[in-house]
């Protein structure tokens, strides 16, 4: 998946769900047999775990959807961990639906790294931030065009009529 929101898509599609089976006892249900549905070449797919990357690592149209999706991320992994501590009584074991055993810890471990990963980035990129606006309020202020920087009354230059030229040495200590 190149696409980050299809790419969480998937995710949830791989992330363990409650199932009732008519009866009062609900169950968790993991399913193996899922169809995807490719858009760049009309093509069909049984979804399997290799095939999912981390959505951090896709590509977003409005990149803001990157920190959207982590908290989404997080949630999935943590259902995920939860899955595989459960024992079979808790789990639907009918047709379809994975073993707790059967989600691959490597699998998990990816999406985690990616978070980490991503956070590592968002802490950094805020130090950034944090420094340059250290260094800019460091730094001395330009003065206002209507300001006039604090000079001597007698080196101020007088206005200049049109036409005429600036003389030198118009002031006692003949700084210019």
């Amino acid at each position: 998946m190149n696409r980050g929101w299809c790419g969480i898509e998937c995710v949830a599609h791989r992330s363990p769900a409650p199932y009732q089976d008519g009866s009062r006892n609900v169950q968790t249900l993991l399913p193996n047999n899922q169809i995807v549905f490719y858009m760049n070449d009309c093509t069909q797919r049984r979804l399997d775990w290799n095939m999912i990357r981390s959505p951090l690592q896709a590509s977003f149209t409005i990149e803001a959807d990157r920190g959207l999706v982590t908290p989404l991320l997080e949630y999935y992994i943590q259902e995920l961990r939860r899955y595989r501590t459960l024992s079979y009584a808790e789990v639907w074991t009918g047709e379809g639906s994975f073993p707790p055993r059967d989600v691959p810890e490597d699998y998990i471990q990816m999406l985690e790294q990616s978070v980490a990963e991503y956070r590592d980035q968002q802490a950094q990129e805020r130090q950034r931030q944090k420094q340059l606006e250290m260094l800019q309020s460091m730094q001395p202020k330009e003065p206002e065009q209507s300001e006039q920087p604090n000079q001597p009354e007698h080196s101020q230059q007088p206005k200049a009529v049109e036409g005429s030229e600036r003389r030198k040495g118009w002031c006692r200590c003949f700084c210019c």
